[in-house]
């Protein structure tokens, strides 16, 4: 009887051991984080998108830690470059969850910021003016990249599409880069993004903050804000515009870690008379839906013969006039469950 005791309890000491193995294996480790460390590296478009989300995490505040370093107008060169020369030349903001406001760090270095924690998520995106330049980026995010895993070897990393300009906007790179076309812009935003996070990059990038397809479909929407969502005809506005880029950073990637989505954080402005707590939830199903079909808006958008001009073509081989000449053609993949997925492959004539 004894013996059987004995052995009862060997078996069950084991199988506790056991399950806690298979637990700590099969958990992911961000679980386990006493919080989760997001880290953004831009300009004030970085701003825009990290502003607000504090007011949307409510009681999770404590388990979110957000900081940004900023530098006006800054470009994945320049952070490049002061990665090399870690000249103090940009501000620190980060968010002080006990008093419930943004602090600032002038004259900070980004190795100050790199090795203040152990972050879980970096967040890059390129100056607005060249957002949608591939050309911009192909040579700059590798470097960049590497000098970050040096510092920070396990972390994840996002990219953070930005919006284009206002249809009226006198930005000279409006006119410089996209012939003063929101659409061109918006179009070669989502294709710069795209090649990113599901073509040459896709090994680096797990999470894309989709702000730029945001803001297009509620300029497209019967939601009305001053000067098309901005408020100078490229910083985004203030109130709804920021209030749907936090959605859309909180969506992109908070919701899963969290454990809830943005449809399910009830949060308007407080300060806001004009809109109804409708609108602020019709914005946060947008930013549900957008996060979680990127690749099908983007698709839809190739489709679509109006977002472009000459010299590309569409899938079915028809000319679209005035961008680089090159053909897209689409390769599909098809699962068990019978979903397909498309990938662009861009090709020179």
């Amino acid at each position: 009887m004894e013996r059987s005791s004995a052995l009862l309890s060997i078996f069950k000491d084991m199988f506790r051991k056991v399950i806690i193995i298979l637990f700590c294996f099969l958990t992911p480790s961000i679980f386990f984080a006493q919080k989760v460390r997001i880290l953004g590296f831009g300009s004030s478009f970085m701003e825009d998108a990290f502003y607000r989300v504090p007011e949307l995490l409510k009681a999770d505040t404590a388990k979110v830690e957000l900081a940004f370093l900023y530098k006006a107008g800054c470009s994945l060169a320049e952070h490049i470059d002061l990665m090399r020369s870690q000249e103090p030349i940009y501000t620190y903001y980060k968010y002080n969850n006990e008093i419930g406001k943004w602090a600032k760090r002038d004259s900070t270095n980004s190795r100050f910021a790199l090795l203040e924690h152990e972050w879980d998520i970096i967040v890059l995106q390129q100056s607005a003016s060249e957002s949608g330049l591939y050309s911009s980026v192909k040579n700059t995010l590798a470097p960049l990249i590497d000098s970050i895993y040096h510092y920070q070897p396990t972390v994840q990393l996002a990219w953070h599409m930005t919006w284009a300009f206002a249809h009226n906007s006198t930005h000279p790179a409006f006119n410089d880069y996209y012939n003063i076309s929101q659409q061109l812009m918006y179009y070669q935003i989502l294709s710069v993004g795209y090649k990113i996070c599901r073509d040459e990059f896709v090994d680096d990038f797990r999470y894309l903050i989709p702000s730029g397809p945001v803001i297009q479909a509620l300029r497209e929407s019967y939601l009305e804000c001053d000067n098309d969502f901005c408020r100078d005809g490229y910083h985004i506005d203030l109130n709804l515009g920021r209030y749907a880029i936090a959605c859309a950073t909180y969506e992109s990637v908070l919701a899963d870690v969290l454990n809830h989505d943005i449809r399910q954080v009830n949060v308007t402005l407080d300060k806001d008379t004009t809109h109804k707590v409708s609108d602020f939830a019709f914005i946060r199903e947008i930013v549900y839906d957008i996060c979680h079909n990127t690749d099908s808006l983007i698709w839809n958008y190739i489709k679509d013969d109006r977002v472009y001009n000459r010299r590309y073509y569409d899938l079915l081989g028809v000319p679209l006039p005035d961008l680089p000449k090159q053909r897209i053609v689409a390769e599909q993949e098809f699962y068990q469950s019978g979903r397909t997925t498309s990938h662009l492959i861009y090709k020179k004539e």
